[in-house]
């Protein structure tokens, strides 16, 4: 479960720079 949380974790900050740089 840790490690299931830290890949969660991992996308959601990929997903939030990505739309950061897209605007």
């Amino acid at each position: 479960m840790g490690l299931q949380f830290v890949v969660k974790a991992n996308c959601l900050i990929l997903i939030s720079s990505e739309s950061q740089i897209v605007k």
